[in-house]
């Protein structure tokens, strides 16, 4: 397995090159814990599996954004726009949602520890 780090659009992505039988994929997880995203335009993001831990989401567009499974204990996400966004399995705990925009179809399966 090799492992590289790039850079794209102020993101920290993580990625290892990974075998399976005889196919080669890349898989990376974004670590993004205490970013400052304040105000960014992300819709439809793809970032299953991120760490948002501590992250500054504040009036964020993240509509239809991957979400899932991902780290946003402690996150600031007030006023935020997160209609649509795929939340399943995300860490919430301790974060800070008010005034975000959410929709029904946002919150199946969620869960909140802490």
């Amino acid at each position: 397995m090799t492992t590289e780090t790039a850079k794209t659009l102020g993101e920290l992505l993580t990625c290892k090159l990974l075998t399976h039988k005889t196919a080669f994929y890349k898989s990376c997880v974004a670590d993004l814990a205490k970013a400052n995203l304040a105000k960014a335009l992300l819709p439809g993001a793809k970032l299953p599996e991120a760490d948002l831990h501590g992250a500054n989401l504040a009036e964020a567009n993240l509509t239809w954004a991957d979400l899932s499974n991902t780290n946003l204990s402690k996150a600031t996400i007030r006023r935020a726009d997160l209609r649509g966004a795929d939340l399943r399995g995300a860490n919430l705990a301790e974060a800070d949602l008010l005034g975000a925009a959410l929709s029904q179809q946002t919150l199946p399966r969620l869960t909140s520890t802490g």
